[in-house]
């Protein structure tokens, strides 16, 4: 699971930095092997948080206390390899808009649909913004889809 998450981070990345370069002939400024020029001793650290994780809900699994997540059975369709390169396309694609209006960083593209101001007690603002600059905010069929 961690390595599907990590491939897709670096060709969401690279997917972003090619778009860049050949769609907006833009200079990208990639210095390294990690995603968005990532320092050595932050992915170590969050390789570590992520094993000790691993280990801890492996702990509490084997005690019993946890059942046994839904989709760890190699049968489960969420291997097959259909799935998997269909995840993998929503993902890059998506990560390529993303990086991009993180990159820009304007309120414009923190705005999403939901922010009818006929109704603004609607959905708590935490909803009605997309912090993290998805293509359509939280509340979208094709966010859920990613």
């Amino acid at each position: 699971r961690s390595g599907y998450f990590a491939v897709n981070a670096l060709l969401g990345n690279a997917g972003f930095l090619l778009h860049e370069r050949l769609v907006n002939n833009k200079e990208t400024t990639f210095t390294g092997a990690l995603p968005f020029n990532m320092d050595s001793s932050i992915a170590s650290r969050l390789f570590l948080e992520a094993a000790l994780s691993y280990e801890q809900d492996y702990a509490k699994v084997s005690a019993g206390d946890y059942r046994e997540p839904w989709d760890m059975k190699p049968n489960h369709r969420q291997s097959s390899l259909i799935n998997v390169a269909t995840q993998t396309g929503r993902f890059v694609s998506e990560a390529i808009g993303t990086l991009g209006r993180r990159g820009r960083g304007e309120q414009k593209d923190k705005d999403i649909w939901i922010t009818d101001a006929a109704s603004p007690s609607l959905y708590p603002d935490y909803y009605r913004t997309a912090f993290h600059y998805q293509g359509d905010g939280w509340m979208s069929k094709k966010s859920a889809d990613v």
